[in-house]
């Protein structure tokens, strides 16, 4: 007896396995919903202690003033806005004292006045050498240390992972 319409796949559909099927579907699914998972919810759940370990950048470094002072003139934004207008009023220049910088009475010292953005503790007292950020209210050791580098003050400070390094005194608060 032979068939009017002949299966074009052969006996595919009788001798395959509707077992294993179902399961190659089902690690394919998982497979996409984990390689998803990690897409938009990271590696920290896989691998935490590694992740501590990787720097990650706030959105504003505080090292971007909103202010500043020069011998010519005082910069101050006009209002907050999405854009980043600015005015300068002259100001007489005044010769800087030669007075040195007081040292705190405390040798812990917590962040702040970022903003919430925190703050990157530094190799060296420099804007642009960014290591390990920080956020507000981290407390650090103050190590009675202090440069000034391109008119900011710099304070030598010992993080709470046992790191040295530098950060900008405007975001140093006694603790």
């Amino acid at each position: 007896m032979t068939r009017r319409n002949p299966d074009p796949w052969g006996d595919f559909r009788r001798d395959r396995d509707d077992v294993s099927t179902a399961a190659a579907f089902f690690m394919t699914f998982a497979l996409l919903a984990l390689v998803a998972w990690v897409v938009f919810f990271g590696t920290g759940w896989i691998v935490p202690a590694a992740m501590d370990a990787l720097p990650s950048r706030p959105t504003r470094t505080p090292s971007q003033s909103t202010s500043s002072v020069t011998s010519t003139g005082i910069s101050f934004p006009l209002a907050a806005t999405a854009s980043a207008t600015t005015t300068t009023v002259q100001v007489p220049a005044k010769p800087a004292a030669a007075t040195p910088t007081p040292k705190p009475a405390t040798a812990r010292m917590r962040i702040g006045n970022t903003g919430g953005d925190g703050v990157y503790l530094r190799r060296t007292p420099n804007d642009a050498d960014l290591w390990i950020p920080w956020p507000d209210n981290t407390v650090v050791e103050y190590l009675n240390e202090e440069q000034t580098t391109d008119g900011r003050t710099y304070r030598k400070v010992k993080d709470p992972r046992g790191n040295v390094g530098w950060m900008p005194a405007d975001f140093l608060l006694p603790s």
